[in-house]
C-alpha cells in the first residue's frame, strides 16, 4: 500500500474528471475551434485574438449596453454534443484576468433558437490570472450548443486561458490496488519504452507521496505514441465497471492515453483518455474504458493483466495523427493504479498435445519452439531480445503443459512477437514452414497472420516474409478446438515478401531475428514452430530414444528417464549460460535443481550419441 493516505484522497481527490470536451482550450492553436462576436452595429468594437497561448479581448469600445455585445465562443460539434450525458454533473474551469477589475459572464447552453442557458454565471475578474470554476447538472442538450464568455458590459480588456469542460466522476471509494511501485510488488515496468520515449524511473515520491512512484518523462523528438508497458500485480476485472483510477502528479496541465492489455473475455486492448489539471499536486485521476480511441475497440470487458501509459494525447483526440498529437517536454509521476480486482479466468485448453513432428536431421531444421528440435537459441519469457513474450506487443505468452508436452499459450492476441537476436539465422535453403496452433475461439471470419522479420545485418527489419491464414486457406471455419497443422512452402507466392521500408530488395532471408503473430483469435496455443527442408530421417534413426522429464514445473528434484543410458545432462538458463552439467550414464536421473532461481530453463540430454532438448519451469 502507498503512503498517499485515504484522507489525502478525500481532501484532494474526492472528485475526478473525464476527458476535456473543449478543443484547444489552452489556445495553443490560436483561435482554432473558437469563434467571436462583436455587436458592431451598436456600435461596439473589440480586437479578439490569441497570443502567448491565451485569448485576448482588447481595445473594447462602446461597451455597457448588454453583456452579449462582446463574445468568445466555442460552438460544440455534433461529436462534442453527443459526448454529453443528461443527468450527469459537469464542471467548467478557466483562467481569466482583466487589465483592471471587471465582470465576465460564463454561458453554456443553446446556440440559437431561444438561447436556453443550461448554466450561466457572472465572475468578478482581478488583474491576477485566476482559476475559476462552475459545476452544474446537465438537464438537457440541444442540436446546437456553445460554451461562451460574454464581456459586453465593460471596456476593460480581459484575457482567458485553459478552458475545460469535463464530466465530474465520483470514483468508487473501494477500488482495489492492482499496481503500485513498491519493491514487494510482483508487477511493474514490462520491457523497454517504445516510440523513442525515455525509460521510466521508479523513485522516491514527490510532494505528499513519500513512497515509491513512477516518473515518466516525455521526449519532444520522439514519436507521439511513445510510452511504456506495465504488468499489473493483480488482474483487473472490467466486466461490470469500466472505470479505473490512478494517482498522478504534474506541474502543468496534461492529457495522456492509457490502455488495458492482455484482455480475456473481451477486447484484448482498450484505451481511455486521462487528464491532470496541473498545479503541482497529487490527484486521483479517473478514466473509463468505454470509448474507441487509437483504433482500439470498446468497451472493456473481462479481465486484464497489462497496462500501457502513452506519454502524450490531446483533449478530444481519437488518434495520434490527423492532426498529430503535440509532444512538448513534460515530466509527470504516477502511483496507485486501482480498479475492480479480477481473478484469473478459466482459460480453455487443449486436452491432447500437438502432433509429434517427424524425425528430421538437426541441420535441416531451424526451430523457434518445439520439444522435438533444439531452438536456435535459449528463449525465455521476459525482455525483448530473446523472448516469447516481448513487450512491444500487448499479448501475453506463457509456457504450459499439454499431456506433459511443452506448449506456448498466448492470451490477448492481438499481437505477439518472438525475439531471438542471440540466434539470428540464415534461412537460405529452408523450403518449408511449420506451426501447430489450437484455439477455443470460433474460427469463422477470423485471421491468423505471421511473419519472419529479416534484419539483413542491421538493428531492425529490412524486409519480412508473411502469411495470412483465413477461412479460405488453412484456418478453416469450424476448426476451433482442434490442432491445426500449418505446413507450407516457404517461398513466394505462398509467403509474401514485404520491403520494410520500401526500397529494400526482396527476397531477403539471410538474417531472421524475430517472428511476429497478429490475429483476432484472442487465445492461441502453439507448438512445433520451425523451418525445415522437408526431409525425414530413416526408420532406424527415427527409433532413437528420447528422455522423459517430470514434474514440470519443478521445485527441487527433476526426474529424467529414458529406455537407454543417459550419457549427459546439461541445463541452460535463458541467456544460454550453462548452469548444471552431469554425466550419469544411467537410465534414470534425479537432478537437484533447488538452487536454481525461478524461471524457464532448457535441458539437453545426450542418449546414444543423440542430443535432444526440452524446457522446464523452476518454481
Amino acid at each position: 500500500m502507498k503512503k498517499i493516505t485515504f484522507l489525502l484522497s478525500i481532501l484532494f481527490c474526492s472528485l475526478s474528471f473525464s476527458q476535456n470536451i473543449v478543443t484547444n482550450g489552452d489556445f495553443s492553436n490560436g483561435l482554432n475551434s473558437w469563434s467571436t462576436f462583436v455587436a458592431d452595429w451598436i456600435p461596439v468594437a473589440a480586437t479578439i485574438n490569441a497570443t502567448n497561448n491565451e485569448a485576448n479581448i482588447v481595445n473594447i469600445t462602446g461597451a455597457g449596453g448588454a453583456t452579449w455585445h462582446v463574445q468568445l465562443n466555442q460552438v460544440l460539434t455534433p461529436t462534442q454534443i453527443s459526448s454529453l450525458t443528461v443527468g450527469q454533473s459537469y464542471k467548467i474551469t478557466f483562467d481569466a484576468r482583466g487589465s483592471s477589475a471587471r465582470q465576465l459572464k460564463l454561458y453554456f447552453g443553446e446556440d440559437g433558437g431561444g438561447f436556453v442557458a443550461i448554466h450561466q454565471q457572472d465572475f468578478n475578474l482581478t488583474t491576477t490570472m485566476t482559476n475559476y470554476e462552475a459545476t452544474f447538472t446537465l438537464g438537457q442538450t440541444f442540436g446546437t450548443m456553445k460554451l461562451g464568455f460574454e464581456g459586453g458590459l465593460s471596456n476593460v480588456d480581459f484575457f482567458i486561458d485553459n478552458v475545460t469542460l469535463q464530466q465530474v466522476v465520483t470514483p468508487p471509494t473501494q477500488l482495489d490496488l492492482v499496481l503500485g511501485f513498491e519493491t514487494t510488488e510482483t508487477g511493474g515496468i514490462n520491457g523497454a519504452p517504445f516510440g523513442n520515449g525515455p525509460a521510466p524511473v521508479v523513485q522516491t515520491g514527490i510532494g505528499s507521496n513519500t513512497s515509491q512512484v513512477l516518473r515518466i518523462d516525455g521526449n519532444p523528438t520522439g514519436e507521439p505514441w511513445q510510452g511504456i508497458n506495465l504488468t499489473l500485480t493483480s488482474l483487473v476485472n472490467l466486466t461490470a465497471t469500466k472505470t479505473m483510477t490512478m494517482d498522478v502528479y504534474s506541474d502543468t496541465p496534461i492529457t495522456f492515453l492509457v490502455k488495458v492489455t492482455g484482455g480475456v473475455g473481451g477486447p484484448a486492448v482498450v484505451a481511455a483518455s486521462a487528464s491532470h489539471p496541473g498545479g503541482s499536486t497529487w490527484q486521483t485521476v479517473s478514466f473509463t474504458f468505454n470509448t474507441s480511441l487509437d483504433g482500439q475497440p470498446a468497451p472493456a470487458n473481462g479481465t486484464y493483466g497489462g497496462f500501457v501509459i502513452h506519454t502524450y494525447w490531446a483533449p478530444g483526440a481519437v488518434g495520434f495523427f490527423n492532426p498529430t498529437v503535440p509532444t512538448p517536454a513534460r515530466t509527470f509521476y504516477v502511483d496507485n493504479i486501482r480498479g475492480p480486482l479480477g481473478t484469473p479466468p478459466v482459460i480453455p485448453a487443449p486436452t491432447v498435445a500437438a502432433p509429434t513432428p517427424p524425425n528430421r536431421a538437426a541441420s535441416d531444421v531451424r526451430s523457434i519452439f518445439s520439444d522435438a528440435y533444439a531452438p536456435v537459441t535459449a528463449i525465455g519469457y521476459t525482455g525483448d531480445d530473446n523472448s516469447y513474450n516481448t513487450s512491444w506487443c500487448p499479448a501475453t505468452t506463457s509456457l504450459v503443459q499439454v499431456e506433459g508436452n511443452n506448449t506456448n499459450r498466448i492470451t490477448g492476441l492481438g499481437c505477439e512477437g518472438i525475439g531471438f537476436l542471440a540466434g539470428r539465422f540464415d534461412a537460405t535453403g529452408f523450403t518449408h514452414f511449420h506451426m501447430d496452433i489450437w484455439t477455443p475461439t470460433a474460427t469463422q471470419d477470423k485471421v491468423f497472420s505471421f511473419k519472419f522479420s529479416n534484419w539483413n545485418g542491421t538493428n531492425g527489419e529490412t524486409n519480412a516474409w508473411e502469411y495470412t491464414a483465413t477461412n479460405a486457406n488453412v484456418l478453416t471455419s469450424g476448426a476451433e478446438g482442434t490442432w491445426i497443422s500449418i505446413d507450407l512452402p516457404f517461398s513466394a507466392p505462398t509467403f509474401n515478401c514485404v520491403n520494410t521500408p520500401p526500397g529494400n530488395a526482396c527476397p531477403g532471408v539471410t538474417d531472421f531475428a524475430q517472428f511476429v503473430m497478429t490475429s483476432n483469435l484472442d487465445i492461441v496455443y502453439y507448438d512445433n514452430l520451425y523451418l525445415h527442408k522437408n526431409t525425414v530421417l530413416s526408420t532406424n534413426d527415427f527409433e532413437t530414444p528420447k528422455a522423459r522429464i517430470y514434474p514440470n514445473p519443478v521445485t527441487d528434484i527433476l526426474n529424467i528417464e529414458s529406455e537407454m543410458a543417459i550419457e549427459k545432462v546439461t541445463v541452460y538458463n535463458v541467456l544460454g549460460q550453462e548452469v548444471i552439467s552431469k554425466s550419469p550414464n544411467t537410465e534414470s536421473v534425479a537432478l537437484d535443481v533447488a538452487s536454481l532461481q525461478a524461471g524457464v530453463y532448457v535441458i539437453k540430454t545426450a542418449i546414444n550419441g543423440n542430443i535432444s532438448s526440452t524446457r522446464f519451469i523452476k518454481e
